[in-house]
């Protein structure tokens, strides 16, 4: 768990000034583990009493993307997902009820080769099924 005293170091070691709406999203971010959308983290933080825009949250997300303190999920051609975890990482994704899970993957190992890739920004790996709570349900 990060207090706002570590919040704020972060963000001032990105170079980020640490607003309070910033340091309110990033504390939701380290809190909330379901790769949540925009709206999803908007609907959230308004149902706290905590009075900010859309475009405050979407601003804030993007500049901590630009700076490395999230990542963006694409699942399909659905609207993004934001990640607090930053390291290369595969996800699960539950077709029954969409959960997101966090799953790590040895990437080096794998020995993937794409000759054509001038350079790699992000590598993902998704795969889908049906998580152990629906299964278990069914």
């Amino acid at each position: 768990m990060q207090s706002f005293s570590e919040l704020t170091a972060l963000l001032e070691s990105k170079g980020i000034k640490p607003s309070l709406q910033r340091l309110l999203l990033l504390d939701y971010m380290y809190h909330c583990h379901e790769h949540p959308t925009v709206e999803k983290i908007y609907a959230d933080l308004a149902a706290q009493g905590h009075a900010l825009s859309k475009a405050t949250v979407y601003n804030a997300l993007t500049l901590f993307v630009q700076k490395g303190i999230l990542r963006i999920v694409h699942l399909d051609n659905s609207e993004a997902r934001y990640d607090i975890l930053t390291n290369d990482h595969g996800h699960f994704v539950c077709e029954c009820c969409g959960a997101i899970y966090d799953e790590p993957v040895d990437f080096d190992q794998l020995n993937l080769q794409f000759p054509e890739a001038g350079s790699i920004r992000q590598r993902d790996i998704f795969y889908r099924g049906v998580c152990k709570r629906c299964k278990d349900k069914g």
